[in-house]
């Protein structure tokens, strides 16, 4: 799947969006069709729908299952994972979008698909466009964060030390 993002694209009369031939990579094909799992996250204050391989979902679970087997923890993977659902692509690109899928995700008919390394997302233009135009800060302060980071490693790096990775703790030489 290529990181980067197309659109706007529009849903035709039976809500079928057509992916651009470098998004349709990566799928696993059943019975001749590329099959993917489309889902929205519940309670997500700006929804897409999140486009995945089979793969992809399978990985999504094993994170999901880090929340534990607490009631708070099945209660998220069942409304999360209970939300996907199976599309076929058709030869020619085309993927039916469940209508509850579109209203969950505010869409109307022009969409943004943008992806990302995990998956696809189908957003509802005018939400995305809003969200960019309205969160500018927001992103510029995000983005001066991960490159202020960068640069401590690197910096640390050259003067010899090495961070640990995230989940990992620091140990006293031996």
């Amino acid at each position: 799947m290529l990181n980067t993002g197309w659109g706007p694209l529009k849903l035709d009369q039976r809500s079928r969006l057509g992916l651009p031939p470098r998004a349709r990579d990566g799928f696993e094909l059943v019975n001749d069709q590329a099959e993917l799992y489309l889902g929205v996250l519940p309670g997500a204050a700006h929804p897409s729908i999140w486009v995945m391989s089979k793969t992809q979902l399978l990985a999504f679970r094993k994170r999901l299952g880090a929340l534990g087997d607490t009631e708070a923890g099945r209660l998220i993977k069942t409304a999360t994972i209970g939300s996907f659902t199976t599309a076929a692509m058709d030869p020619q690109g085309r993927v039916t979008i469940p209508d509850e899928l579109i209203e969950q995700a505010g869409i109307k008919d022009h969409v943004m698909l943008v992806g990302l390394e995990d998956r696809l997302e189908v957003w509802s233009k005018d939400v995305l466009d809003g969200l960019l135009k309205t969160r500018k800060e927001q992103i510029r302060q995000g983005l001066e964060a991960l490159f202020d980071l960068e640069a401590a490693v690197i910096k640390s790096n050259a003067l010899g030390l090495v961070l640990s990775k995230p989940g990992e703790g620091s140990r006293p030489p031996d």
